[in-house]
């Protein structure tokens, strides 16, 4: 659990899960990771911020209210280039 090893833009334990989700995906030639979750869900940023470092594309299906203009997560998953 060395955080201070990690990318800061993606680290903790929202990363540390994804670490065998996005190993699997990578081991079967996976294009795209979609997930879901809540519309400023960490574990969402996690994945997007993760799938651009990789070259990977994401989707993401999030519940509750988009903010306009999107701002804190969302922001940042929109950035990354996540599909929303």
């Amino acid at each position: 659990k060395r955080d201070d090893l990690t990318d800061t833009s993606a680290s903790g334990n929202k990363l540390r899960k994804l670490e065998f989700s996005i190993g699997r995906a990578l081991d079967e030639q996976a294009t795209t990771l979609i997930t879901c979750g809540g519309v400023q869900s960490n574990h969402c940023r996690a994945t997007a911020i993760v799938a651009a470092s990789l070259g990977l594309r994401c989707h993401l299906i999030l519940r509750g209210r988009e903010e306009s203009p999107p701002d804190g997560n969302h922001l940042l998953e929109r950035l990354a280039g996540a599909g929303i």
